[in-house]
């Protein structure tokens, strides 16, 4: 058990070093769960972490890429919001390239296709 917290630790440390202190724990969450569960959906990212949508929404928006008022650009670039398939009023995520490279220098494994914990049957 101790070296299951150490791996943790250590992978949450390397995700400050790259992005900077001020990660919150949820942002971190929120990649992990997109980079295990491809086009996971804001209904069950709100469900896992027991998070408002408004939440969830400003989290998202953090680590995706946008222009803020002034014209900048802001954001980590590290996932993207799609239309979901299944739902046009909600969105599905993914990992960007510079996403899946983070991930994997953390030590972490990306998901490809999909969970089937996820698959509708």
């Amino acid at each position: 058990m101790e070296r299951h917290a150490l791996d943790c630790f250590n992978i949450l440390q390397k995700l400050r070093d790259e992005l900077g202190t001020d990660v919150p724990i949820q942002q971190a969450q929120i990649l992990m769960l997109v980079a295990v569960f491809p086009d996971i959906v804001s209904k069950d990212l709100c469900s896992w972490l027991n998070m408002l949508p408004a939440g969830l929404s400003r989290n998202i928006k953090r680590l995706s890429q946008y222009k803020g008022k002034d014209g900048q650009i802001y954001g980590y670039n590290l996932m993207e919001a799609r239309p979901s398939l299944d739902s046009g009023r909600q969105f599905s995520y993914r990992l960007t390239d510079k996403g899946v490279e983070l991930i994997k220098k953390l030590g972490l494994t990306v998901k490809e296709g999909g969970d089937v914990r996820l698959q509708k049957g």
